[in-house]
Formats: C-alpha cells, sequence, structure tokens
C-alpha cells in the first residue's frame, strides 16, 4: 500500500518517523515521508521517498515569532501565538501536503498535521491514522494533557483538558483549516474535529515507552502505546567520534552532560558560565552541547573541566556520562533513560515539563523548570541523584525499555488497523 506519513517540528519530532517508516517499507508498502526541509538529507540517505514542507524550522524556531512561541505560559497562549505562527506559512504548507498526498493510499498524520491530515483524507477519500511521540490525540482520565498541565489531579478534570485543548486549538486553526478546504473544494470546517475522530475510531499510534508511561486501562484497543521509534542497527551509520573529544572523555572521570537540544538558550553565555561555576564548586567535569543555541565554541583542552561541542551521536554519547541535564524532549529523555543515566529535565517548552515530573515521580530524575534554573538548585539535583535508588532504579527502567521494539509493534499495530481504518469525515 502507498502510505504517506505526514510530520512537522523539531528533531525530536521527525527522526523517529523515519525510523517508523522504514519499518513500515519494511513491512511491504512504498512509504512518503513529509517533513521539514532542514530534515532532507536524514530522510533520503535512509532510502525514503521525501516531499518537502518548506521552512526550516531551526529558523523558525529561532525567530522572534518563534522565541514567543516557545514562551507560551498556557495552552491558549500556546494555541493563539501557535496560531500567529502557522498563518506566516499556511498557504505554502498546504500546497507541499497537497502535493505529498497525491497518488497515496493511506494517511498517517502526526499531532501538529492532523488537522491537515484529516482535511486531504476526506477530499481523497483514503484511511486516515494517527501517529505521536508524546500522549496526546486520545483522551484520558489518568494524566491531563502535557500542554494544560504537568501534573495529574482527578479523573474528571484531566479527561477535560484534552478538550480544552482540542477546542482551542481548533478555534484558533479554524481559518487555516477553511482555506484548506477551499483549496480542497470542501465545504467550511464544522465542529470539532477532535470529538470527530473520536467517533470515527480513529486508530491511534503512540511512539513513546509504556515501561515509561503505561498505557491508561481507559484507551481502547484503538490505542497503541508502541515503545519508542528508533533505527534498527542495519540503518545506523558507525559513529567516529572526534578525537579531542574522545580524549578528553578518557581523561577524566564520567562527565555531567548539558543540552537543550532545538530549544535555543536565550542567554547562552550565562549557561555556560553556570555550568563552569557548578564545575569549579563540585570538582565536576561537564560537556555543553550547544545545539541549536548560538554558543560560541571554544577551544577544548585536554585538562578543561569543560567541553563545548555543537553535535555528537547521544546515543553513543551518554552511556559514558555521570549524569544528564537537558530540555526534557522526549526524545533526549528516551536516549538518557535507555543509557540508564540520572536525569535533570530543566523544562523549556511543550512536552518538557510532563516528562520532568514523570521522572521524578519515578526517583529517576529530577524537574527544574527553566526559569527556576540555578547554579544551586542543578547541584542539589545531581546530589540527590547520587544516591543508590535512583541509580539502580534508572539502570532497571533502561533494562525495561531496551526490551521493547518499538517500531515492530507500531508497525505490526497500523497493519492491523489500516485494512479497517476510515477516511475523515466532517
Amino acid at each position: 500500500m502507498k502510505i504517506t506519513i505526514l510530520t512537522y517540528g523539531s528533531s525530536g519530532d521527525v527522526l523517529p518517523y523515519i525510523a517508523l517508516a522504514l519499518g513500515l517499507q519494511e513491512s511491504g508498502h512504498l512509504v512518503t515521508l513529509t517533513a521539514p526541509i532542514n530534515f532532507e538529507k536524514d530522510i533520503i540517505g535512509k532510502g525514503l521517498i521525501y516531499r518537502p514542507i518548506h521552512g526550516d524550522v531551526q529558523q523558525i524556531l529561532k525567530s522572534d515569532d518563534g522565541r514567543a512561541w516557545m514562551a507560551s505560559r498556557d495552552y491558549k497562549e500556546f494555541n493563539k501565538t501557535l496560531f500567529l505562527l502557522s498563518g506566516k506559512h499556511s498557504a505554502q504548507m498546504q500546497r507541499d501536503l497537497i502535493d505529498a498526498c497525491q497518488g497515496t493510499e493511506a494517511i498517517i498524520g502526526g499531532s501538529m498535521l492532523l488537522l491537515y491530515a484529516a482535511m486531504i483524507s476526506e477530499k481523497l477519500k483514503v484511511p486516515l491514522l494517527a501517529a505521536n511521540v508524546n500522549p496526546v490525540l486520545v483522551m484520558t482520565g489518568v494524566f491531563p494533557h502535557f500542554l494544560v498541565a504537568s501534573r495529574p489531579k482527578f479523573f474528571i478534570w484531566n479527561g477535560l483538558t484534552y478538550l480544552w485543548m482540542a477546542m482551542s486549538y481548533e478555534k484558533n486553526m479554524k481559518p487555516i483549516m477553511d482555506d484548506l478546504r477551499a483549496e480542497l473544494g470542501l465545504p467550511p470546517f464544522k465542529g470539532w474535529g477532535f470529538l470527530k475522530m473520536i467517533r470515527l475510531k480513529l486508530p491511534v499510534v503512540l511512539g513513546y515507552n509504556p515501561a515509561l508511561l503505561p498505557k491508561p486501562w481507559d484507551w481502547s484497543a484503538l490505542v497503541h502505546v508502541s515503545g519508542q521509534w528508533q533505527l534498527s542497527e542495519k540503518y545506523k551509520t558507525a559513529y567516529k567520534p572526534d578525537g579531542d573529544l574522545a580524549g578528553w572523555l578518557n581523561a577524566g572521570p564520567a562527565p555531567i552532560y548539558f543540552g537543550f537540544g532545538s530549544m535555543p538558550v536565550t542567554d547562552p553565555q550565562a549557561m555556560v558560565n553556570m555550568v563552569k561555576a557548578i564545575c569549579q564548586e563540585t570538582g565536576a567535569r561537564a560537556i555543553i552541547n550547544a545545539g541549536w543555541s548560538d554558543i560560541e565554541l571554544a577551544g577544548n583542552a585536554l585538562n578543561s573541566p569543560v567541553y563545548m561541542m555543537a553535535y555528537t551521536d547521544l546515543e553513543w554519547l551518554f552511556p559514558q556520562c555521570h549524569s544528564i541535564v537537558h530540555h526534557g524532549g522526549v526524545g533526549t529523555t528516551h536516549l538518557s533513560l535507555a543509557a540508564g543515566v540520572p536525569t535533570v529535565i530543566c523544562s523549556v517548552f511543550a512536552d518538557n515539563a510532563f516528562w520532568g515530573e514523570r521522572l521524578q515521580k519515578l526517583n529517576i530524575g529530577r524537574h527544574i523548570p527553566y526559569k527556576d534554573i540555578s547554579q544551586g538548585a542543578i547541584i542539589k539535583a545531581i546530589a540527590e541523584l547520587e544516591k543508590e535508588e535512583p541509580r539502580r532504579l534508572a539502570r532497571e527502567m533502561a533494562d525495561k525499555m531496551n526490551a521493547i521494539n518499538g517500531v515492530q509493534r507500531a508497525v505490526d499495530f497500523i497493519n492491523k488497523h489500516l485494512p479497517t481504518a476510515r477516511p475523515y469525515a466532517d
């Protein structure tokens, strides 16, 4: 079957879908992956059919509009700013998504593109499935939608957060959806798409690990928590670390890792100074991974307590670290836990606080909101994770997570439900 996967966002929103697409391709499907243009080489390099969504997400997030989006303090502000950001790119995005789906026989939509996927599914009359790396797209009373709250309250309130989020999002996105529907020759958007997808009995696969967050009891068999979508070994390129980095790692004790991935740090030099101060006070060594932040990479001496870099393979690096401090994106969170290393999440945006609270509850990590980051707070969090119990629990979590083949479980679920999945109908 010809399947088109639509996804959009930063690395944590795109790279897992490469693994999922390869798994579906191996099971006999012809898969097209649609994603932002800054991931073109990653996708084509793995032998997949690629269709672009124009606009470099890295540059968008580093823009004033992107920073305003990441500074959103509640879900209503988040959705309003997302609409303003989307509106500037919506016409091109609509053309890209429509072009990508021509000739397809099924569409799999990621969360940020699920409404777009639904409209195109309706026009083409092809089955629609949903896939995301976070616990969204379906409501539960066990925990809230992570954009509304990071901690659960009571059952009914938790469930209602998904409706509040969906209605706020769709209210803001209605003008864009109406433009898309007009482009497709469909009547204006009516009602609430989220509720219609529930009635449609939309199959949903979620690519995070059930050992970390088990499937709630109130989800049906049409919702599957597969485990994280990671490349199998045969698709991985052997990683050769920079000689300076390998030498630095071997020259002293395991370091603390500091990195904020695709979240541009607003004051990079302040973060560098804080890490240096932590090393001076504790005697630890540290690695700073600039990611998408504008950090000046100074020369790294072999005896320097701090090593700064722009990129490395985190799957290779994390097992060599003593502790890991990062923003809390679902992808980085899974990599740190799969390495069996206690993790401090300094939450910046979106799902970060949700995963930070989850790790803290399981006593395999600590959560510090980004606005509350300080030298003392990080030193205290790392010291608490020095104890034997958090380290034992982190190792046990790694064993459980690594025993699950998330891609294969997701592919099996999709193949099971493709024959009965239906097109969206407004």
